[in-house]
């Protein structure tokens, strides 16, 4: 059976008939752009004045005049090239394949560089689904050239082909288990055999874009630039013209390491406006790989991808500058490890609207590597991510460069079984209309010991299970607009819709936990709260025996123990308690306390990780073994919560008792919601226009009585004064 009409393993059905669906109806739709210029088809190249004079007045080359035979075994080259080099000669725009399976030994080259041409190769009507239905397949052997480099090209085109490469068996045997797509080693997705496939300037490619091009590289292994065959002086490779406005478009290409290359050379310019519409790429390392910062505009819509380390990079090939700059829409991806690998820096800003991915392991990296970076837009994307599908969870969604700048709007995130690190590194992180779904996992009891409310302490403090961390360095992460909505189980009522944004929104009657990104608090008279500081994440050195920090162990899979000093527990403002998060810095880890017991003045905690593993037969495995190293674990007290109201009272140095508390209206309806007893009054920094706290830090409340607008504080209060008696601090 031949490679490419193999079926696959029935468990991998699913898969196959989401893409089958999908292709066929590109094919049903997008047939009318395939209708070619009525006239006769072309004889054979002459060399003749009568033949020169006739050109350009047959539209159409039937490669099928040249002596190919398309049975899968002859070799096809030189009568395809020779159909294709008469249509260049004669000034005809089109070539036509016919349908059949084409053995090829050498690149089919679709222009020269040197004038501008305009080509199109176009296969059969048929769209050719992976080879194995009816169409034109190209099937190229030489796995040290691309199948086709086109060059100089204006508006020229490659539609209706399959291209069958030799990485397709390596790939598919490889992804036979979901959890090979959590391999983050790109050379880990290429077959072996295949040396030198992911050369920078020499990739073994189903199409490239002006290979030939620039200062010809020694470690380059495309050979001299071919010969131009119509021409009497041949041009140098240095000065071959460069390609614009090329579109590749109802194609299958898979089996390579790189399926689209654009300027994979030593060259950079032109190479822009490239097309890429109603595509099919799998069983590739890379799909399409953009190498020169003067590509611009590159526009990607209505494909498919599957089975690919990255759909998507400029860091790949050539001089790894690639400028992108234009829309990716309507695409949809599986079983492959990451959408993207992108330097921001290069890539321009990018759009990315209806994206949709499933059984992916991250949406992949936007980094940068100077002082500027672009800015990135996902809208109306759906993530079906995390191991709930794949079984592997990485350290973040989508890793960020330190300037980076990440919007979403409209998405909706899916499968997430515990809790999502959706972007590391970036300076500002927006989520505006978001939904997070299927999250009934994280409620389950096999993760935690303890019970169920200590895990939706940390769900709700995220939002639903978005976590973003916010360091020292500013980066700033908000929920704008209607923020997200968390869509859960909470027992046998049904689904129960949850919003969260930067306006926390009293329920009358009820607490609220101050989640991650609250901003503001509306109370229940409508009144407006800028919060000015909640509890603030604490940052403790991971280096073991230095610090606060007595003990650092992996207790089990996916369990971790710490042992604080005494001294550390101060500093935290209050214990560690279940349901708070820990956040490794060095490594994107995140984990969820899950208990804390206080020995002989050592707080010693168990925490659940969240990200950063692999599961195997049941088991977690985590992606790295150490804890340690640089970086620092930040603490996230979860537990903070906000009645439906705010109050002050009145405090008396060295009195315990706050007295006459209410909302400045006498009214002491909802002080036992606002704070209860055992919580600490907040502690720390105090901006301008607030009142210094007139108590010690580590206050707890012992008693609160709304009957005679009283709360009992475990120590005196220092000062004298009216001030805030609240969890958090607002003005």
């Amino acid at each position: 059976m031949a490679l490419a009409d193999r079926p696959l393993p029935n468990h991998l059905a699913l898969m196959s008939n989401i893409f089958n669906r999908r292709m066929f109806l590109v094919g049903a739709t997008a047939t009318s752009t395939a209708v070619l210029p009525t006239g006769a088809s072309a004889d054979p190249p002459e060399k003749s004045a009568a033949g020169r004079a006739s050109r350009g007045a047959k539209a159409v080359v039937e490669a099928a005049r040249f002596g190919i035979v398309g049975d899968g075994r002859a070799d096809d080259t030189k009568g395809i090239q020779a159909a294709i080099d008469h249509a260049l000669d004669a000034g005809i725009p089109h070539v036509i394949l016919p349908p059949g399976r084409f053995r090829t030994t050498d690149t089919l080259h679709l222009g020269y560089g040197e004038m501008f041409r305009t080509i199109v190769l176009q296969g059969a009507g048929e769209f050719p689904y992976r080879g194995a239905t009816a169409g034109s397949v190209l099937v190229p052997e030489n796995t040290r050239k691309p199948a086709i480099n086109i060059q100089g090209g204006r508006g020229s085109a490659v539609r209706n082909l399959g291209i069958v490469g030799r990485n397709f068996e390596w790939i598919r045997k490889r992804t036979e288990h979901f959890s090979a797509c959590g391999e983050p080693d790109p050379q880990r997705w290429l077959d072996p055999s295949l040396k030198g496939a992911l050369l920078r300037f020499s990739p073994y490619a189903a199409i490239t874009i002006d290979a030939f091009s620039g200062q010809k590289r020694v470690e380059a292994d495309y050979g001299d630039p071919p010969n131009v065959p119509y021409a009497d002086r041949q041009p140098e490779q240095g000065s071959r013209a460069l390609s614009s406005d090329i579109i590749i478009d109802r194609c299958w290409l898979g089996g390579f390491g790189i399926a689209v290359a654009v300027q994979p050379c030593d060259a950079d310019g032109n190479g822009d406006f490239v097309r890429i519409t109603n595509c099919c790429i799998e069983n590739c390392v890379y799909g399409i790989a953009v190498g020169n910062s003067q590509s611009r505009n590159v526009a990607v819509r209505d494909c498919v991808y599957a089975r690919v380390h990255t759909f998507v990079t400029n860091k790949a090939v050539g001089r790894g500058r690639g400028t992108l700059g234009g829309v990716f829409d309507n695409v949809s991806g599986a079983m492959s490890f990451q959408f993207m690998d992108l330097h921001a820096s290069y890539s321009q800003p990018l759009t990315v609207t209806s994206l949709y991915v499933e059984a992916q392991s991250r949406i992949g990296v936007w980094s940068n590597n100077s002082q500027m970076n672009n800015s990135i837009v996902f809208q109306t994307c759906i993530f079906y991510l995390g191991e709930g599908l794949t079984g592997v969870a990485g350290n973040c969604l989508l890793e960020c460069g330190n300037l980076g700048s990440v919007r979403f709007i409209g998405c909706t995130f899916h499968h997430g079984r515990r809790i999502y690190n959706v972007v590391r590194g970036a300076s500002q992180v927006t989520m505006e209309d978001c939904l997070v779904g299927s999250v009934d996992d994280l409620r389950d009891d096999r993760l935690f010991d303890r019970k169920r409310g200590d895990m939706v302490k940390a769900l709700e403090y995220t939002a639903g299970g978005l976590f973003i961390h916010s360091d020292a360095m500013g980066s700033r992460a908000r929920l704008a607009g209607g923020g997200l909505g968390l869509s859960a189980a909470p027992g046998k009522d049904g689904t129960e819709m949850r919003p969260f944004g930067e306006v926390l929104v009293a329920r009358p009657g009820k607490r609220l936990r101050v989640h991650h990104y609250a901003r503001t608090f509306l109370d229940r008279y409508g009144v407006t709260w800028r919060i000015r500081y909640k509890r603030e994440p604490f940052a403790l050195g991971k280096k073991a025996g230095e610090g606060a920090l007595k003990s650092l162990t992996r207790i089990s899979g996916d369990r971790i123990g710490l042992v604080l000093l005494e001294q550390a527990q101060a500093r935290l403002e209050s214990h560690t308690q279940p349901g708070d998060i820990i956040y490794d810095s060095e490594h994107g880890t995140v984990f969820v306390v899950a208990d804390v017991r206080i020995e002989t003045g050592d707080c010693k905690i168990t925490a659940v990780q969240m990200n950063d593993f692999r599961v195997f037969d049941g088991v977690t495995v985590p992606n790295r073994s150490e804890l340690g190293g640089g970086g620092y674990f930040w603490f996230y007290r979860c537990s903070t919560m906000i009645g439906d109201a705010i109050f002050y009272g009145d405090f008396t140095a060295g009195s315990d008792t706050v007295r006459n508390v209410h909302c400045g209206n006498g009214d002491t309806k909802g002080l036992d919601l606002a704070i209860e007893p055992g919580e600490f009054l907040y502690q720390g920094r105090l901006g301008a226009g607030v009142t210094a706290a007139a108590y010690p830090a580590m206050t707890r409340v012992t008693a609160v009585d709304p009957a005679a607008a009283e709360v009992r504080l475990d120590r005196p209060a220092t000062s004298t004064g009216r001030g805030l008696v609240s969890t958090i601090c607002v003005d």
